[in-house]
């Protein structure tokens, strides 16, 4: 059987001898040799299982090895074109209003929101925002100071996509697109909210290795997911920052929500973490942006 690497599961690198299979922070990891690279990167680009002993022999592996590997590599592999990332995907439909439809539907006047994403992502949050007034305007649009804003990134997003929306105070929402799902946080209030980067410092200090894996993930396109999970996300999204735009209070200001294609799971809230300084914004300065692991 032909078997190739999922592009919907990132395989990335804890540390230099140390693979992780998947962009979670708790993605199970496996330890591996020089010679296991070679038999791993062999794997990822897809070949039949009765060549895998052959090449893991040539390269010093045994067959008891080279099965391990396999098995811990298995969720993240696909038989053949069993998977399209392109073309497969259903096209948007009404279920996207399943999140607050009568927020979406609302006319407003004086809203602006600034999408940072490709040009699909901006589409969708258009239609999205067809039937509110919202202008979403197109990138490299000159920025207005009373404006929203909405990032879509993959699991780890770079701080310098966003730095500037808290130098500007801009409330904004992040959709994290990964491969267990399309992370929705709540709407981030620059100095009264905690921030993506407490959200970086808290993953780093829960899981150490995180830091060299979200280098990674930042460097890379986001994980493919379907177009309705993403349509829902982004629909949640729109909707919750409309919301607060409209001065409705938020029930659960700090809850984040990851959007699956079988529902929407509630996270664990987010909190200030004591190393960011995002609360008090005479602290920051671009050097403070990087994300390191705790000491």
């Amino acid at each position: 059987m032909f078997v190739r690497a999922n592009p919907r599961v990132p395989l990335l690198w804890a540390d230099a001898y140390t693979l992780q299979l998947g962009d979670a922070p708790s993605s199970p990891q496996c330890r591996i040799t020089d010679a296991e690279a070679e038999v791993v990167e062999s794997i990822r680009r897809g070949l039949d299982t009765d060549t895998l002993m052959d090449l893991a022999a040539q390269a010093g592996v045994s067959e008891s090895r080279a099965r391990r590997l396999l098995a811990f590599l298995r969720p993240g592999l696909i038989a053949g074109d069993a998977l399209s990332t392109t073309g497969s995907c259903p096209e948007l439909s009404d279920a996207s209003y399943a999140y607050h439809a009568d927020t979406l539907r609302r006319r407003r006047s004086g809203h602006v929101v600034e999408v940072r994403g490709n040009r699909e992502h901006i589409g969708i949050v258009r239609w999205l925002a067809e039937h509110t007034g919202v202008r979403v305007p197109d990138p490299g649009t000159p920025p207005t100071q009373q404006r929203l804003g909405i990032l879509i990134s993959g699991a780890s997003p770079h701080p310098h996509r966003y730095a500037d929306w808290m130098f500007s105070r801009i409330p904004h929402v992040a959709v994290l697109l990964g491969a267990h799902g399309v992370e929705v946080t709540p709407v981030l209030r620059p100095g009264a909210s905690p921030c993506l980067r407490c959200r970086e410092l808290w993953q780093a200090h829960e899981h150490p290795s995180w830091p060299m894996v979200a280098a990674q993930l930042s460097a890379r396109a986001p994980s493919p997911v379907e177009r309705t999970v993403l349509a829902t996300a982004l629909s949640l999204a729109v909707s919750t920052l409309l919301s607060v735009a409209d001065g409705a209070p938020e029930a659960h200001p700090h809850q984040r929500h990851r959007v699956h294609p079988y529902g929407v799971a509630a996270l664990p809230n987010t909190r200030f973490h004591p190393d960011c300084g995002c609360q008090t914004f005479d602290r920051w300065s671009p050097s403070a942006l990087s994300v390191t692991a705790p000491t």
